[in-house]
């Protein structure tokens, strides 16, 4: 996915998604202040599991601007997943979360 060139000042909103049964990760990237411009797409395939990550594992973010300074923030953010989990209560009442892969 190539971003147009040149310097953006603004909001940005991302949708990332991942679908368990088609191993498929996507984003989606929308400039808030250049709705003109609009969305961009990219996905690919992503077997978590063939790639050793762990039944439970951390999403995060990264950004890079190459020789340029910039600074990101994150206002807010959410991953959705189609990986479905069961919760159980054990005997002694607490709840226990098994993901079923």
């Amino acid at each position: 996915m190539a971003l147009p060139d040149g310097s953006f000042n603004g909001t940005m909103s991302a949708w990332v998604r991942y679908e368990t049964d088609m191993s498929t990760l996507s984003v989606t990237l929308r400039f808030d202040d250049l709705p003109e411009l609009g969305l961009y797409n990219v996905s690919a395939i992503v077997d978590f599991k063939d790639a050793g990550l762990p039944a439970y594992a951390a999403v995060g973010f990264s950004g890079a601007t190459g020789d340029f300074i910039e600074r990101h923030q994150i206002l807010s953010w959410s991953f959705e997943s189609t990986l479905t989990s069961l919760a159980v209560v054990n005997k002694t009442g607490s709840a226990v979360e098994f993901v079923v892969m």
